[in-house]
């Protein structure tokens, strides 16, 4: 592989994202193709590759990322999608409208439940503490968190799509109930993804909180706690309904999704989410509470 192949690539990774499929959400190393055309029987020469047809340029934060690198956030399929109606796609949005409904963002088949104040509109992002595309989207997020208007709600959803995710979430919803969330989000990250470790058993997820001040008890009592399997079921009942394939995801007032790949780049993403915020404040309906 070229060296700017490999540009390529390292410039696509925010553009990516985590899904279920991916066993602990490790990137996949860059593939080689090193086979050659075979040659047909008979020492015929082998056909011609037919060439692709030529795509649009997609809109993208980096301007060297091609489109295979754009997240595929599909829907979920097989067992998973059981029970679940199919994303309602506009066929052409209005003239005057600056993002497509499909292309930018979709709406749920239904609006879903919200836990925010029925007079602010709910931002939530799906996420996972070990994916590395969670990681390199927290920056940028954080950033418009912290300028986002008074009257909009954000919270975090973390999933669970393997074993070590399961124990992530339960200790996000651990540091929370313990009142240390703000303190720990960004370290257990770093813990991660630049210190390399995974922190896939309660042991050592037990040792990071002591080293951030937190009691050993009482971090192995929240963990093991009744009221955090409540959290988690309601969360793993809120990322079903809003059909969680991959991650990092945002999901604006319980109706419309969004994400990086098919926003088509992180700061487009947010523009994306200001007008669906905008689209709820000026003519959505209250969604049902939690």
């Amino acid at each position: 592989m070229t060296r700017f192949a490999c540009l390529i690539l390292a410039l696509g990774l925010p553009l990516a994202a985590c899904d279920a499929k991916t066993p602990n959400q490790t990137p996949p190393a860059p593939v080689t193709d090193t086979s050659a055309p075979a040659s047909t029987a008979n020492n015929e020469p082998a056909a011609a590759p037919t060439p692709a047809p030529e795509q649009a340029p997609q809109a993208s934060s980096q301007p060297d990322a091609t489109i295979e690198e754009l997240a595929d956030v599909e829907e979920p399929a097989g067992e998973a999608a059981a029970g679940q109606a199919p994303v309602q796609v506009a066929q052409a949005p209005p003239a005057n409208e600056p993002f497509q409904e499909g292309k930018d963002y979709i709406r749920l088949p239904a609006a879903q439940p919200t836990s925010s104040p029925p007079d602010q509109v709910e931002v939530a992002e799906a996420f996972m503490y070990s994916c590395p595309h969670c990681y390199a989207f927290e920056p940028d997020l954080a950033k418009w968190v912290a300028k986002k208007p008074a009257n909009v709600a954000f919270i975090r959803l973390p999933v669970n799509f393997n074993p070590t995710a399961a124990l992530h979430m339960r200790a996000y919803y651990a540091a929370e109930t313990l009142g240390v969330l703000e303190k720990i989000h960004q370290p257990f990250f770093d813990e991660i993804h630049l210190r390399k470790n995974p922190m896939a058993d309660p042991d050592s997820i037990t040792k990071f909180f002591v080293a951030h001040g937190v009691e050993e008890k009482a971090i192995k009592d929240a963990m093991s706690s009744f009221a955090i399997d409540a959290r988690v079921r309601k969360t793993e009942s809120l990322l079903h309904r809003y059909q969680i394939a991959s991650v990092p995801s945002l999901i604006i007032n319980g109706k419309y999704r969004t994400d990086v790949g098919m926003a088509g780049g992180t700061p487009r993403v947010f523009e994306v989410v200001e007008y669906l915020i905008h689209k709820e404040q000026t003519e959505g309906a209250t969604p049902p509470q939690t």
